[in-house]
């Protein structure tokens, strides 16, 4: 294998690794929003941001994230990615309801 970086790459390597890609940014984003389901049951529930970080072990300004990116969702009036409802400021009621239905 050739340490030179500008050396061309075979069409099925190129292939294989955008695939990969692919997978990897499809499973991140996956993640996230999983991560995102979470962050707004604990936050109906009454926790914190920081308690709610300990609990999903991740740093407290991924979950500040999180929630502004929930609170940016409940601010636009359409539907929601995670459920499929229309949204608006009562978003973490409509989030519970649907949770409820898929069990």
């Amino acid at each position: 294998m050739s340490n030179d970086w500008s050396a061309r790459v075979p069409d099925d390597v190129a292939h294989r690794r955008a695939g990969g890609r692919r997978h990897y940014n499809a499973w991140r984003q996956f993640m996230a929003m999983r991560r995102r389901r979470k962050v707004a049951r604990l936050l109906r529930r009454g926790y914190k941001q920081a308690q709610i970080a300990r609990r999903l072990s991740v740093h407290p300004s991924t979950i500040s994230r999180d929630v502004a990116w929930l609170n940016e969702l409940a601010n636009r009036t359409r539907r929601c990615p995670l459920c499929g409802h229309e949204i608006g400021p009562h978003w973490l009621w409509l989030y519970e309801r649907s949770v409820r239905k898929r069990r």
